[in-house]
């Protein structure tokens, strides 16, 4: 009861409202999340937001719910709907089984768009069988995870790549970055169970031993190290996270901004990381990649592994999946620092179609938008 009573009060304080009710609309985008991105195809005046998080509550819709003795936050969503009787919804949480879930309508069109790389830890979706489940179009990095969502949504995949990356125009620009790491970390305890038998201690170690072999690499070469911070929310936590490390190289701290990630990662030579989705946006923009790729006896946190859902091999060229031979790392890293572009490209070429496609300014997206 107490609980209840804290979380009405939550609302009442804390939460916007907004008296009258949603106008129509041609797009509603379900959770405020990458508008910005979209927005790069969209009319502003043809956008609607349906806040999912609660951060914003339209009273309207309650009380047309409460009349109507509808007391669910999912029969909210879908008054909310009607009422704006929008011609796309479109969503970037592509985890959200509430958006898997909103009823289809036959004037109305839903629309998925992948936004991360997808893991069975993560995205404990991947694992439901739900009838109920649907999208009408669904976007996606690659066609095995397109195979995976369209059985799960009921919808077959249009494979675009990263639809964030592909806003981004690729551009070759001198490298202003020799070696940028791209962080994972998480503001998670260390002690922290994951799974059975094994903490986020255990988890993060294959990340502290990457950027030490890369400090060691950048040491021989006389090269300074970048690292891209992951957290928006605690960048001087994560900074310390990585100076607890003791790196004896010479290395510099970028604070995550997001709408710099692609210019970031256009203006460095070589990217290294263990499990992050910019790893997989850099090679669909054709940059030099090597990849310290997590492994675990464990069904679940295996789906780290660099490719999933393909099956890779342990290691190639330009990964690997541990740290028991600390020379054969540096000289792969050596010799993925040293290609040539061209040579890169031509190495790349298959695996970079299987992984990560790249449409130009989102082609096939804004072509299925257009309104007369």
């Amino acid at each position: 009861m107490i609980k209840k009573i804290f979380e009405i009060l939550k609302i009442i304080f804390f939460f916007k409202f907004i008296i009258f009710p949603p106008s129509k609309n041609f797009f509603l985008l379900f959770d405020d999340n990458h508008k910005n991105y979209l927005l790069k195809y969209v009319d502003k005046k043809d956008l609607s937001i349906l806040h999912i998080r609660k951060e914003t509550i339209n009273l309207s819709v309650l009380l047309i719910n409460f009349f109507k003795l509808k007391f669910s936050f999912k029969e909210y969503i879908e008054t909310y709907i009607d009422m704006v009787a929008p011609k796309f919804i479109i969503s970037f949480s592509d985890n959200n089984c509430g958006f898997f879930l909103i009823k289809k309508r036959k004037e109305v069109k839903k629309i998925l768009i992948q936004n991360s790389w997808k893991n069975k830890y993560n995205d404990k979706f991947l694992t439901q069988n739900n009838d109920n489940f649907n999208v009408d179009f669904l976007f996606v990095f690659n066609k095995k995870i397109g195979i995976i969502y369209g059985k799960i949504l009921k919808c077959d995949p249009i494979i675009i790549g990263s639809f964030k990356s592909n806003s981004y125009e690729l551009r070759k620009t001198t490298p202003k970055y020799p070696i940028l790491f791209i962080s994972s970390f998480r503001n998670i305890n260390s002690s922290e169970l994951l799974v059975d038998g094994i903490t986020y201690n255990q988890y993060d170690n294959t990340h502290k031993q990457a950027v030490k072999e890369l400090s060691s690499y950048a040491i021989r070469n006389k090269i300074k190290l970048y690292i891209y911070g992951n957290d928006q929310f605690y960048p001087l936590r994560e900074k310390k996270y990585f100076e607890k490390l003791n790196l004896d190289c010479d290395w510099e701290f970028i604070e995550n901004e997001r709408s710099e990630t692609y210019n970031i990662i256009d203006k460095s030579d070589l990217i290294v990381g263990t499990h992050s989705t910019a790893i997989y946006e850099a090679i669909g923009r054709n940059k030099k990649v090597f990849v310290f790729s997590k492994n675990f006896d464990n069904e679940i946190l295996n789906t780290h592994m660099f490719g999933w859902p393909y099956d890779l091999g342990e290691e190639g060229f330009f990964w690997i999946n541990n740290f028991s031979n600390k020379d054969s790392i540096q000289k792969k890293i050596e010799t993925v620092f040293n290609l040539k572009q061209n040579d890169w490209d031509e190495r790349i070429h298959e695996i970079k179609e299987k992984l990560m496609n790249f449409d130009p300014n989102n082609q096939k997206f804004a072509n299925l938008i257009k309104i007369d």
